[in-house]
């Protein structure tokens, strides 16, 4: 299995912005989400129907102010999120949303469109973007030009 440790590729809104990539499910173990803004491109997870709910639930303990699909899967792992977070005992609130957009429109949209409540904007340390199966590298440059063309600091 694969993992690529979160890494800093600019800054949006004052916050950090991290590019990841994992192979599956037991790669979310040890990734720092808590209390970010997560984006998962699901565009080569390969994840049977199991793996999805399971990952749905990794998602959910790593505690993340919001989540953000994209890719092949990413309706379907949004539905499931939501089902996961649906059970007792789920750190409720978690922003939730997806995009059926190709990866640069939907970094895009998912930086400047997402940011959390007024009451976490403190806690917010910034925004993490993983690939599921796929490249680090893509997401990373998405995010530049996202983040570029805002005017963002790099």
């Amino acid at each position: 299995m694969t993992k690529i440790v979160p890494y800093r590729v600019g800054s949006y809104l004052g916050r950090d912005v991290q590019c990841s990539a994992v192979d599956g499910v037991d790669d979310f173990v040890g990734l720092v989400v808590d209390q970010s803004l997560v984006l998962i491109d699901t565009a080569d997870t390969g994840l049977n129907t199991d793996e999805e709910t399971r990952l749905a639930e990794q998602i959910i303990r790593l505690r993340p102010l919001g989540v953000f699909f994209t890719g092949a899967a990413a309706e379907r792992m949004f539905v499931r999120l939501l089902r996961a977070l649906d059970t007792p005992g789920s750190p409720l609130p978690v922003m939730t949303n997806f995009s059926s957009d190709v990866l640069p429109e939907a970094v895009e949209e998912f930086l400047s469109s997402t940011w959390p409540a007024e009451q976490f904007w403190e806690r917010w340390r910034g925004y993490v973007l993983v690939s599921v199966g796929g490249s680090a590298l893509q997401l990373e440059q998405a995010a530049r030009r996202a983040i570029e063309g805002d005017g963002a600091d790099p």
